[in-house]
């Protein structure tokens, strides 16, 4: 772990995770939330890397915990070195890292959204989050690729046209042709 000098410590590789997690739970916190926490840090300490950090960042193979945990640190590391064409790490694909049963962030409510959103590394693991599940604010930093900026995650794309179709109806609903006939008089 690296500290940061605003920030504190933030695990530095996705396998720093689970040593960083364990850290707070000794000072108090459940391990979910320890966890989620220390997932969240790797990602903003990630986003502010260079390429070839972000590589040997994702290399070691953290220590198994859950069945979903394992799943979801591997869909994670996967679909960072996707969506920063880096070498994806071989440990990704062990068969402890995917799920014999589907996982929905939201349960049932949501299913649909999840099914369609879910990031490719994370759905072939049977894990479904919503499409943004990888984004933090400190993406804004990140330049994969030689200084190209991060694409937006899937609902930024699915707000846009439903924002535009909201302006298309609006539009025609004003149209003269669509006013109500003249009052009979």
């Amino acid at each position: 772990m690296k500290q940061s000098k605003s920030r504190g410590f933030r695990p530095e590789k996705i396998a720093d995770i689970i040593h960083h997690a364990n850290h707070r739970v000794e000072v108090g916190f459940d391990f979910a939330t320890a966890f989620s926490m220390a997932w969240r840090e790797f990602l903003d300490a990630f986003y502010g890397m260079e390429d070839v950090e972000r590589a040997a960042s994702l290399q070691a193979e953290p220590a198994p915990v859950s069945p979903v945990k394992d799943a979801k640190l591997a869909a994670t590391a996967e679909q960072l070195a996707l969506n920063f064409k880096l070498p994806v790490p071989g440990w990704v694909n062990q068969p402890g890292r995917f799920l014999k049963h589907p996982v929905f962030a939201s349960g049932d409510l949501m299913k649909g959204i999840l099914l369609r959103e879910s990031p490719t590394a994370f759905r072939r693991r049977g894990l479904f989050y919503t499409g943004n599940v990888l984004t933090r604010a400190s993406m804004l930093q990140a330049r994969p690729n030689h200084g190209k900026p991060v694409p937006p995650p899937p609902l930024a794309g699915f707000i846009a046209q439903s924002k535009a179709s909201a302006r298309h109806a609006d539009a025609n609903r004003n149209s003269p042709k669509n006013a109500p006939p003249p009052a009979a008089g």
